[in-house]
C-alpha cells in the first residue's frame, strides 16, 4: 500500500463490505486505486516481522488495518463450500497477500448471498487451488507474475488441495492487463481438500465442497522420528540456503529472511517463509502445501532451494565477469545482458549491436580501391553520431542507411576496359545484320578509346524509330568494351529526384537511380543506357532533362552530387548511350554534348535476313521448338510478312507475327498432329499460302493506291518516328465553288470548306484544303499556290486554266486522321496543281520530297535514308531530291540504292522536265 495514503477511517472489527450489484462496481470505478500492484507497495523494513512478506518476492508493509486481517484470519470459521479461484501462476501460502485478475463474473459471484463471509457484511471466503499447468497457461499480452482466475478452466485441471482465501479488496484492473477486475487476497491458515467440484452451467465458475486439513506437526513413523536439534539443523541448512541464493538474486525480500537466525525460527512456519520464493516452480510449491508433516516441507523447501541454487551456478560459470570491481557493482546488469545474448543467439537470432556495425562499416571502407578524403571524414562524423542515438530512434535508422550507401558503393572500382578491335567487330556483326555506317561509327570510337586508352568522355545518343535495335546495339557496346551493363528508362519521367535523389530530410530517402545503378553493378565505369530520353517529362517536381545535363556533361560529372550522398561522386569513367526516337524531345544544351547516330529502318531485304538469322532461331529456342520439330520457313513467307503485314521500320512487329506462327504450330504438335514428323526429326515447311490461315488477312494491300496515275495526283514522300511513308497528294476542280465565283463573289476557303466573309480566314483564296494538316504545311500550300499560278503563266502562256473560271480547287492528303506538317511537300504540292492544271499526269513510279521557295528553289529535308526505303517499298524507281541531300544518298548502302533512279535538283524547272518528261505535251486551255 502506499505510505502516504491515507488510513482507511473504519471501526477496528469492520472491512471494506465487498459490491453487492454491478451499480456499485461502476460507482467504485473513479474511486478506487490498484492498491495491490508491485508498483505501490513499499520495501519491508529490516527489523519486520518476515511472517508478513509480500508473495513472490515482494515485500510489503502493513498498516493497522491490515494487520488487523491478520489477526483475524486464526478465528475465521471453514465453510463446507467455496467458490474455487483457478491460480495459474503460483499456490498462495499463508502469511502473505497476493493480487488475482479476474473478470467481472467472478466479482458478481462474490457478491452473490450464497458467498460464504466470515461474517455479516465482511468479506467473502474463496478456495484457492492452482491448476495442474500452472506456469504454462498464462496470457503474453498480461503481466505474467499475476495469478489469473480464468473461468475456462475445468474442475479436472485443478489440484485438489489448496488453501483458503479471504478477498479484502476489490479494485478495478489496470489498462493492459487482459482482465477486469483485480481482487487482493490473503490467504489463510487453513488448507483445504475438495470432495467434491462441479461448473456452474451459466457462468462457467467452479464449485467445491470442502473439508479442512488438519496439519500435525509430528511424523507418525517411528522409523522417521527427529529430535529437536535435527529440526534446528535443517532449519540451519535452509537458512544457510537462503543466504547463498541470495547472492545471485539481491531482491529485499530475501535479504530479510537470510538475517534470520535458525534457533529462534519456528521450524513450523519456516517452509511457509521459503514457499514463496519457489515461484519459478509452481508445482514443487503444490508439494509442500499439499505435504502433511512439518518434516517433510522442510525437506521439500531444501531440495528446492538447492535447485534453484544449482541452476544460479550453473548460469554465472558461463557468463560470470572477470572483473571483480564490475562484478561487485552491475553483477545482475551484466547477467541480465549477457544471458539475453545467449538466448539470442540459442535462438538463431543476431543481436542489433551497434559496435558490430562500426567495425562492419569501418572494414568495408578499407577495403575499396580508392576512398576519397571526404568520403572517409563524413563516415567517421556518421559512425560517431551513431553511437551516441538510441537504436530505437528514427535518425539511428536513418544514418545507417545512409552509412550502408556510402560503404557499398565501388568507390575507386575501375576494371580494365577491352579494345580489341577485331573482337568488337565480331560481336556488332554477329548481333546485327546491316546497320553499316552505325557499326562503322562505333568501331571508330572503339579506336579512339583504345588510342587514349579510355571511352570516357563521349556520350552516344542513338536516334531511329522503334524496333530498329538501338537498345541491343548498347549491350554489344559493353560486350564489346568488356564493362558492365545498365539501362535506365526515362521515359515519362518528370521527377529530378529520380536523377539527382532526394535529400535525407524526407520519409523513405534514396539516392537517384544512377547512384542505384553503381552500388548494383560495384563497378565505377560502366556502360550506363539511357534509354527513351526524348520522352522525358517536366512538372512542379523539376525539370530532369536539364538533370541530366550535370549528369552527361564530361566537364561537370567529374564531381557530380547526389543529393542523398550530398558526396562528389566522379561519373567520368562511364559510357553514357542514350536513345530516341527523334531529337525534338531533346532540350538543345543537351544535344549539343551528344554524338549522335542515326538508325534508319530496314527495308525488305534486311528485315528477311533478319528474320531468318536471329527472329527464327531465338524464338525457336524460347519456345522450345528447337528441341522437338524444327520450323523453317520459305523466304517467300517473310516477304508477304514483310510486304502484307509489318510495313514499320523495324523488326518488332515482324517479330511478334513469326511468334505467332509459331504458337499456332506448337498449339498442333501438342495436339499431336506433327507426330511423325516429330518422330522422323523432319523439319515442317511452313508454305507462304498457309499464311492467311495462320496469321489472317494482310494488315497492307499496296501503298500504290493509283495502279495508273492520273492528273492532279502525286507521290510525295514523308519522315515519321515510326521512319518513312510515302503519301499522295491529290487535287480536284471544286465545281460548285465555280458557280459561285463565276457570279462574283469572293471566296475564302479554310480547311474546313467554310467561307469567312471578310475573306480573311487565314485559308487560301480560290483553294480548299483538308488531310489534318499543320500550320507549316498550310504556309507550304499557299506558296505552292502561288508559284504553281506564276510557273504555269510563265511556262505554258496559253493555258487559262487559273482565270477561265477554272480557279477552284480543292486539296486533300489522304490518311486524314494522322496529323501532318513540315515543309518538304511544296514540290510535291506545285506538281500536283500543275498536272491538274495542264491535265496531264506525272510519269509512273515517281516520288519527290523537297521544300520550294516562292521563286522556285529547292531546300533540302531530312530523313533521306527512311524515305527512300518507303519509297521502295511502295515500288518507286525515280526519286527527286534536293541537290543538297546528295551527300546524304552516298551514306546509304549501294545494295539499297542500287536499283532505283535518283534525280538531285535545285529549281523546280529540273522537277517539271522530269515529272512530265513522258505523255501528252501541256495543252491550252
Amino acid at each position: 500500500m502506499d505510505e502516504n495514503q491515507e488510513e482507511d477511517p473504519q471501526d477496528e472489527n469492520e472491512v471494506v463490505p465487498v459490491a453487492e450489484s454491478e451499480e456499485d462496481l461502476e460507482q467504485e470505478k473513479d474511486a478506487k486505486t490498484e492498491k495491490s500492484s508491485p508498483e505501490s507497495q513499499s520495501e519491508l523494513p529490516q527489523n519486520s516481522s518476515p511472517s508478513k512478506s509480500g508473495h513472490s518476492g515482494q515485500v510489503v508493509s502493513y498498516d493497522p488495518a491490515e494487520t488487523r486481517i491478520f489477526e483475524q484470519l486464526y478465528s475465521i470459521r471453514t465453510p463446507k463450500k467455496v467458490l474455487v479461484l483457478p491460480l495459474t501462476h503460483s499456490p498462495l501460502f499463508p502469511g502473505t497477500h497476493s493480487s488475482i485478475l479476474v473478470d467481472q463474473k467472478t466479482v458478481m459471484a462474490l457478491s452473490h448471498p450464497d458467498s460464504f463471509r466470515a461474517k455479516r457484511d465482511s468479506h467473502a471466503l474463496v478456495g484457492l487451488f492452482l491448476t495442474k499447468d500452472a506456469g504454462v497457461r498464462s496470457d503474453q499480452n498480461a503481466d505474467i507474475s499475476l495469478n489469473r482466475a480464468s473461468s475456462l478452466v475445468k474442475p479436472s485441471q485443478i489440484h485438489s488441495v489448496g488453501m483458503l482465501g479471504w478477498v479484502i479488496d476489490i479494485a478495478h484492473a489496470s489498462s493492459g492487463s487482459g482482465a477486469a477486475y483485480r481482487l487482493q487476497v490473503v490467504p489463510t491458515y487453513r488448507r483445504l481438500r475438495i470432495k467434491e467440484s462441479w461448473a456452474d452451467e451459466i457462468s462457467g465458475h467452479i464449485y467445491a465442497n470442502v473439508e479442512e486439513i488438519v496439519e500435525d506437526p509430528e511424523d507418525p513413523d517411528e522409523q522417521h522420528t527427529f529430535n529437536k536439534h535435527q529440526y534446528t539443523q535443517l532449519s540451519k541448512d535452509i537458512i544457510k540456503s537462503l543466504r547463498d541464493l541470495a547472492k545471485y538474486d539481491n531482491s529485499q525480500y530475501l535479504k530479510v529472511l537470510n538475517t534470520l537466525v535458525p534457533e529462534k525460527v519456528d521450524t513450523a512456519e519456516l517452509s511457509d517463509l521459503v514457499a514463496p520464493i519457489m515461484s519459478n516452480d509452481p508445482q514443487g510449491q503444490q508439494k509442500m502445501i499439499e505435504a502433511n508433516f512439518t518434516i517433510d516441507k522442510l525437506n521439500i523447501a531444501k531440495d528446492l532451494l538447492a535447485t534453484r541454487i544449482e541452476s544460479f551456478q550453473n548460469q554465472t560459470k558461463e557468463v560470470s565477469p572477470t572483473d571483480s570491481q564490475q562484478k561487485a557493482q552491475s553483477q545482475r546488469e551484466i547477467y541480465l545482458r549477457t544471458l539475453m545474448e545467449k538466448i539470442k543467439k540459442e535462438l538463431g537470432v543476431e543481436a542489433d549491436d551497434t559496435d558490430r556495425f562500426v567495425e562492419e562499416i569501418q572494414n568495408k571502407l578499407k577495403a575499396k580501391v580508392a576512398v576519397p578524403e571526404q568520403v572517409k571524414a563524413t563516415v567517421a562524423e556518421e559512425l560517431t553520431k551513431l553511437q551516441s542515438l538510441e537504436k530505437s530512434s528514427g535518425e539511428f535508422q536513418t544514418t545507417r542507411n545512409y552509412l550502408n550507401w556510402i560503404t557499398d558503393l565501388p568507390w575507386g572500382n575501375q576494371p580494365h576496359e577491352n579494345f580489341d578491335i577485331q573482337k568488337s567487330k565480331q560481336i556488332l556483326e554477329s548481333q546485327h545484320f546491316g546497320l553499316e555506317e552505325v557499326k562503322k561509327r562505333i568501331l571508330e570510337f572503339i579506336a579512339v578509346g583504345k588510342r587514349k586508352s579510355s571511352v570516357a568522355g563521349k556520350i552516344i545518343l542513338l536516334v531511329g524509330p522503334p524496333g530498329v535495335g538501338k537498345t541491343s546495339i548498347g549491350k554489344s557496346i559493353a560486350q564489346s568494351l568488356g564493362k558492365e551493363f545498365f539501362r535506365i528508362s526515362v521515359g515519362g519521367m518528370n521527377d529530378f529526384s529520380e536523377i539527382k535523389g532526394h535529400r535525407r530530410t524526407y520519409v523513405g530517402a534514396m539516392p537517384g537511380k544512377l547512384i542505384q545503378s553503381f552500388k548494383r553493378l560495384k563497378t565505377q565505369n560502366p556502360v550506363v543506357m539511357i534509354d527513351e530520353i526524348d520522352k522525358m517529362g517536366i512538372s512542379r517536381q523539376g525539370d530532369p532533362m536539364s538533370a541530366l545535363l550535370e549528369v552527361l556533361d564530361p566537364q561537370q560529372n567529374k564531381n557530380f552530387m547526389d543529393h542523398y550522398l550530398d558526396l562528389e561522386f566522379d561519373l567520368s569513367g562511364c559510357l553514357f548511350v542514350c536513345t530516341a526516337n527523334e531529337t525534338d524531345g531533346i532540350s538543345r544544351p543537351l544535344l549539343d554534348r551528344m554524338e549522335v547516330i542515326r538508325l534508319s529502318g530496314y527495308i525488305e531485304d534486311e528485315k528477311v535476313e533478319i528474320a531468318k538469322r536471329y527472329l527464327v532461331p531465338k524464338l525457336q529456342a524460347a519456345m522450345g521448338m528447337s528441341q522437338r520439330l524444327k520450323i523453317k520457313f520459305s523466304t517467300l513467307l517473310f516477304r508477304r510478312l514483310v510486304k502484307e503485314y509489318a510495313r514499320e521500320a523495324g523488326v518488332r512487329e515482324l517479330e511478334k507475327l513469326i511468334e505467332r506462327i509459331m504458337r499456332k504450330i506448337a498449339l498442333r504438335v501438342v495436339q499431336g498432329k506433327y507426330k511423325r514428323l516429330e518422330e522422323s526429326n523432319r523439319g515442317l515447311m511452313i508454305p507462304s499460302h498457309k499464311i492467311t490461315a495462320l496469321i489472317g488477312h494482310p494488315r497492307f494491300r499496296t501503298d500504290k493506291f493509283y495502279p495508273i496515275m492520273q492528273s492532279g495526283v502525286v507521290m510525295g514522300l514523308a519522315w515519321t518516328a515510326m521512319g518513312g511513308a510515302t503519301l499522295y497528294i491529290e487535287t480536284v476542280s471544286n465545281f460548285e465553288k465555280l458557280e459561285a465565283r463565276t457570279q462574283g463573289e469572293i471566296i475564302v476557303e479554310s480547311e474546313s470548306g467554310k467561307s469567312d466573309e471578310h475573306g480573311t480566314s487565314g485559308g487560301i483564296v480560290g483553294l480548299a484544303t483538308t488531310g489534318q494538316m499543320g500550320e507549316t504545311m498550310k504556309e507550304s500550300v499557299e506558296i505552292a499556290f502561288t508559284f504553281a499560278k506564276n510557273y504555269l503563266f510563265n511556262r505554258v502562256p496559253n493555258n487559262k486554266f487559273f482565270y477561265n473560271n477554272h480557279g477552284m480547287l480543292h486539296l486533300h492528303i489522304p490518311e486524314g486522321a494522322t496529323p501532318k506538317d513540315g515543309p518538304s511537300a511544296g514540290c510535291t504540292i506545285v506538281t500536283s496543281i500543275l498536272s491538274l492544271a495542264m491535265n496531264r499526269p506525272v510519269i509512273e513510279n515517281l516520288a519527290m520530297t523537297g521544300e520550294i521557295t516562292l521563286t522556285g528553289k529547292i531546300r533540302a529535308i531530312g530523313g533521306v535514308k527512311e524515305k527512300m526505303i518507303a519509297g521502295k517499298r511502295s515500288g518507286v524507281k525515280t526519286f527527286i531530291f534536293p541537290k543538297d541531300n546528295e551527300k546524304d544518298w552516298e551514306e546509304i548502302p549501294q545494295y539499297i540504292r542500287g536499283d532505283v533512279q535518283v534525280n538531285f535538283v535545285t529549281d523546280y524547272k529540273e522537277i517539271f522536265d522530269i515529272a512530265f518528261a513522258k505523255g501528252q505535251k501541256p495543252k491550252s486551255s
